[in-house]
């Protein structure tokens, strides 16, 4: 297990301006993105990046959420609760009530069947790519991983995490 604290990863700043994105863990060959994980901070309205073929789900993890307008409605982006939707689908968010952090998997469908899964505190028996706890720490096979650290599983084939508040899991199939 690697323990990959996010504020610790450097921030690119997006082409429109309007946030950064610290890309926490990414699986690509020749063929393009197999999956891709990364923390946003978005700090203003504006239009979410393209990803073609791609599927996208994205977790509020920081500030009140998100308005993520769509030519089919609005998906809400509430604190701690996935959404997700495909990555060509042109996407307009409108913060709500301030600057937001946004965790996201970004993943290619026919590829692999991935998802984010929010887990209540207690005890749980897990398997995929990683843990991301939110609110307070978790204790992973014995580890400690704060709040804000992705602990980034690297092939185990199942983990035991202790989970103080809530996390986030990305599972793989």
């Amino acid at each position: 297990m690697r323990l990959i604290r996010i504020d610790d990863i450097a921030p690119a700043p997006w082409k429109n301006g309007g946030g950064v994105t610290r890309e926490i863990a990414l699986c690509a060959d020749d063929r393009g993105i197999a999956w891709r994980l990364s923390a946003a901070d978005v700090a203003r309205a504006g239009p979410f990046s393209a990803f073609p073929g791609l599927k996208r789900v994205l977790t509020v993890i920081g500030g009140d959420g998100l308005k993520l307008r769509h030519a089919g409605g609005v998906i809400a982006a509430r604190p701690g609760e996935p959404v997700r939707f495909d990555g060509d689908t042109p996407i307009d968010c409108e913060l709500e009530g301030g600057p937001v952090r946004d965790f996201n998997l970004i993943y290619d469908p026919a590829r692999h069947a991935m998802d984010v899964v929010r887990l209540a505190a207690g005890a749980h028996d897990v398997r995929g790519v990683g843990l991301l706890p939110l609110g307070a720490g978790a204790m992973v096979d014995g580890v400690e991983v704060a709040a804000g650290t992705f602990a980034l599983f690297e092939g185990a084939a199942e983990t035991r995490a202790t989970i103080s508040a809530s996390a986030l899991l990305v599972t793989r199939n």
